[in-house]
């Protein structure tokens, strides 16, 4: 992506009224989609392999329960602000599951590659800004053939989207006690607890599948 090229929404919607109605976002192998009220029912983004998904702060992170196939699974939720179309700010959720598996390959348990890459990108995105919980920005999932990639770009201070580079290795940063690590860092930027310390119950990731 050119950063010079990408028309960046407006500032002045860090300060907008948000609406009531909150958004909730998820990839799975074909693309980023929004949430219904069932599986079925979810809406695939316009070119989901392509997604983009702008945020504004402020934000968080939690662990919500979900049941799909009527076996209990963790999902990490990042919350966040949504700019719309009409220059509103609507409240959103990105989320994945959070399973830990034994991988063939890395010989070894490791949390999912896009959910760990995920983390990885927020702590650094938290890393490069002073004031994280007035940033904006932009991520972009994108499905591979097993896995979720995430692209994560904030906004410099030319008003330009910037990539939030990471150097990532899966059977380091994929390890289960490093993405909770990373996880209370970034909470500790974010003013929070870490959400390890107090998982919720959520409905709405009954039909949640996994990336």
């Amino acid at each position: 992506m050119n950063s010079s090229l990408v028309p960046v929404f407006p500032a002045e919607l860090i300060d907008a009224v948000p609406t009531d109605h909150i958004t909730t976002f998820s990839t799975d192998a074909g693309g980023t989609y929004k949430y219904g009220k069932t599986y079925a029912d979810r809406e695939y983004l316009d070119n989901p392999k392509e997604a983009k998904i702008n945020f504004v702060g402020p934000m968080s992170l939690a662990i919500e329960k979900g049941n799909p196939m009527k076996k209990e699974k963790d999902y990490l939720v990042w919350t966040f602000q949504n700019p719309t179309d009409s220059n509103e700010l609507r409240p959103a959720k990105y989320k994945l599951r959070i399973d830990e598996n034994y991988n063939d390959r890395l010989e070894r348990v490791v949390v999912q590659y896009g959910v760990a890459n995920l983390v990885a990108h927020l702590l650094q995105l938290c890393k490069n800004n002073e004031h994280v919980q007035a940033v904006a920005g932009r991520l972009c999932p994108k499905p591979g053939n097993q896995v979720i990639f995430m692209n994560l770009y904030d906004v410099g201070s030319n008003g330009k989207f910037r990539k939030v580079p990471i150097q990532f290795d899966w059977f380091y940063d994929g390890a289960p006690e490093e993405v909770r690590w990373k996880v209370q860092q970034i909470c500790e930027y974010l003013g929070q607890r870490s959400p390890f310390l107090n998982s919720v119950n959520d409905s709405t990731t009954d039909y949640q599948e996994d990336d």
